[in-house]
């Protein structure tokens, strides 16, 4: 693991980073990436994975939640928007967590789906 800012990196971080200059959250059985926008107003969660015998009991999920709001609140984040791939076997699965989480649709194109929440929700709903 390669250090960044004093934090261990996974390969995989690394890659990330050197490709699409995405910040990485990773956990032993979960990971995600995310960028802030330039003026800082909105957190993209760009990927978010979690091992499947982990995604039932949602302790991963809010594992993940927690630590975007540690980050989004350095940056001053008003808000955080995701993408949800279309057609694929968990599209279905990962829209109903997010509707059930407060995330509301915001658009969509061919491929994805866009969701936004506030960051204030998200902090009431994952503190």
């Amino acid at each position: 693991m390669a250090l960044f800012f004093g934090i261990k990196m996974s390969l995989y971080s690394e890659y990330i980073k050197e490709r699409e200059d995405f910040e990485t959250i990773e956990f032993e059985n979960s990971f995600l990436t995310y960028e802030i926008s330039p003026d800082k107003k909105t957190c993209h969660i760009c990927d978010l994975y979690i091992r499947k015998e982990k995604r039932k009991n949602g302790k991963e999920y809010l594992r993940l939640a927690r630590e975007v709001i540690k980050k989004a609140e350095i940056d001053n984040v008003e808000n955080l928007i995701c993408s949800v791939v279309k057609n694929i076997e968990l599209t279905d699965y990962v829209l109903n967590i997010h509707k059930k989480t407060g995330w509301e649709y915001s658009n969509e194109n061919e491929e994805k789906f866009y969701l936004k929440i506030t960051l204030e929700k998200f902090k009431k709903r994952f503190r």
